[in-house]
C-alpha cells in the first residue's frame, strides 16, 4: 500500500443492536451489487428480536465471501431504519468530520476491494472476510472538503444514471402498453390492405376487435385470435439457436462475450461482461453470429430475460442465451420481443424449466414457443411506430453505458487520492 494510505479500524467501530422490542420491522437483506435489497428468507415462526438493527449511515456487510460471485455484500443504508440477519456485521463512522460514510462506500464499490477482501478470506469449510480484516483494510483519506467535491462528482454521476434508468422504464413501459392494445387486446389499426383483406375497406384506420373484427380460437395457443391469422411454433416463423455453453478465457482485446445476466429490456447491458479473443469470438459465433434485430433470451439461471439487438450493437458471442435470429424478417422483430415478454411465453418458459439446481430450458422448448404471425402490413405499421421506441431507448441505453464507465473512473481515482 502507498505510505500516504490508511488502516481503516481507528476510524470505524462494530455496532450490535439487537430489535428486542420489535419496534423495527423492515426486514433487508444485502446483495453483491452492495445494495439493500428486500430479504427472501422465510420467517415463519422466527424470533425477530434477534435479529440486527441497521440505523441510517451505518453499514452492513456479509463476511462470507465464498461462493459469492468474488464479491462482498456490504452497503450503507440510506433510509431510517431496519433488521438484518445476524449472519451479516453492522458497523458505523466514529467521527463523520474524519471519514464521510458516503466516500467509503465509495471505496467498497470498487472491485479492487473485491479482490482484496477475497484473498485475504480464510476459512476451511467457509472463507471469511471478518472483522479484524475490515479493521485492516487500508485506504487513502484526503481532507473532509476533499471527500465531499468527490462524493458530489460521483453522486451526480449516479443521479443521472437513476434518471435515466427511470425513462428507460417510461419508455419501455409506453411500448408494452402499445403492444397489449394491439396484439392482446387486438385493437391494432387496420391498414387499407388488411381492411380490403377481410373484405371491410370502410374500415382502415379503425380499431380492429371494437369495429367487429372476427376472432377464432386457437388450439395451438389456447386463446382467440384474428380470423385467419394461424398459430405455430416459433421456429416456423424464425431461425432459433443458442450460443456457446463453453468460457472462452478472458482477453485483454477483443470482443465481449454476453450471458444470461446481460440481457436488459431492449438492449444489452455490457456491464461486468468480459472480453474474448478474436479467434474465441470466432469460433464461439460460427453457428451463433450475432446481426441487427435478432432478439436474445436468458436460457440459464433467470430464465426468460429478453434483449432486443440494436443497429450499435453486434460485436459480441453469446453464451447461455438463445437466439431468434429475426434480421432476415424485421418487420417481426419488435412483435416477437414483446411476445417473449408477454404472459403467454412467461406461463409457457414457466411449464419448461429443467434443472434442480439451477434452471434452465432446452434448445427444443425455445423453439417449440408457441406463436402466431400477425399480417404482414399490421407488423410493418407495428415496427414502424416501435421503431422510435426503440431508437430511443437505444439512445438511452448507450448514455448508461458511458455514464457507468465514467463512475467506475471516478472510483479508480479514490486510490490516488491524498
Amino acid at each position: 500500500m502507498q505510505s500516504t494510505y490508511k488502516k481503516l479500524g481507528p476510524y470505524i467501530r462494530e455496532v450490535v443492536e439487537l430489535n428486542s422490542d420489535l419496534l423495527v420491522e423492515l426486514l433487508l437483506g444485502v446483495s453483491v451489487s452492495k445494495q439493500f435489497i428486500p430479504s427472501i428468507a422465510n420467517t415463519i415462526g422466527t424470533d425477530m428480536s434477534r435479529y440486527k438493527i441497521v440505523r441510517e449511515k451505518q453499514f452492513a456487510y456479509g463476511p462470507v465471501t465464498s461462493r459469492n460471485s468474488d464479491k462482498v455484500s456490504i452497503a450503507l443504508l440510506g433510509e431510517p431504519e431496519c433488521i438484518i440477519s445476524t449472519s451479516y456485521t453492522v458497523f458505523e463512522i466514529i467521527d463523520e468530520e474524519q471519514l464521510l460514510p458516503e466516500y467509503l462506500m465509495m471505496w467498497f464499490r470498487r472491485p479492487e476491494f473485491d479482490r482484496y477482501a477475497r484473498f485475504k478470506s480464510h476459512g476451511s469449510v467457509r472463507e471469511l472476510f471478518g472483522w479484524d480484516e475490515m479493521c485492516d483494510v487500508e485506504l487513502p483519506i484526503p481532507s473532509l472538503e476533499k471527500q465531499q467535491e468527490i462524493v458530489k462528482e460521483y453522486q451526480t454521476v449516479v443521479d443521472r444514471i437513476r434518471l435515466n434508468e427511470r425513462l428507460n422504464e417510461k419508455l419501455e413501459g409506453a411500448a408494452q402498453a402499445i403492444y397489449k392494445q394491439w396484439f392482446v387486446d387486438f385493437e391494432f389499426p387496420m391498414t387499407a390492405e388488411y381492411a380490403e383483406s377481410i373484405g371491410k375497406p370502410g374500415l382502415t384506420g379503425q380499431p380492429y376487435k371494437s369495429s367487429g373484427g372476427e376472432m377464432e380460437y386457437s388450439e395451438v395457443l389456447e386463446q382467440e385470435i384474428p380470423k385467419g391469422w394461424v398459430g405455430q411454433k416459433m421456429s416456423d416463423l424464425v431461425d432459433v439457436r443458442d450460443g456457446t455453453h463453453d468460457s472462452p478465457a478472458p482477453s485483454e482485446v477483443g470482443y465481449f462475450l454476453v450471458t444470461s445476466k446481460n440481457l436488459e429490456n431492449v438492449n444489452v447491458n455490457f456491464t461486468d461482461s468480459y472480453k474474448i479473443s478474436e479467434e474465441d469470438f470466432a469460433d464461439v459465433s460460427r453457428r451463433s453470429a450475432v446481426s441487427t434485430h435478432d432478439i436474445l433470451i436468458s436460457m440459464i439461471g433467470t430464465v426468460g430475460s429478453v434483449s432486443y439487438v440494436s443497429r450499435e450493437e453486434i460485436d459480441f458471442a453469446i453464451k447461455n442465451v438463445g437466439l431468434f435470429c429475426t434480421s432476415t424478417m424485421t418487420e417481426l422483430a419488435s412483435f416477437l420481443y414483446f411476445w417473449l415478454k408477454s404472459s403467454p411465453t412467461s406461463g409457457y418458459i414457466r411449464r419448461c424449466l429443467l434443472g434442480s439446481t439451477q434452471k434452465y430450458i432446452s434448445l427444443t422448448d425455445l423453439r417449440n414457443i408457441p406463436v402466431y404471425e400477425p399480417h404482414t402490413s399490421i407488423a410493418e405499421n407495428y415496427l414502424e411506430v416501435l421503431d422510435r421506441f426503440i431508437s430511443a431507448l437505444t439512445v438511452f441505453n448507450q448514455e448508461k453505458r458511458e455514464l457507468g464507465l465514467l463512475a467506475a473512473i471516478l472510483l479508480g481515482r479514490l486510490a490516488q487520492q491524498k
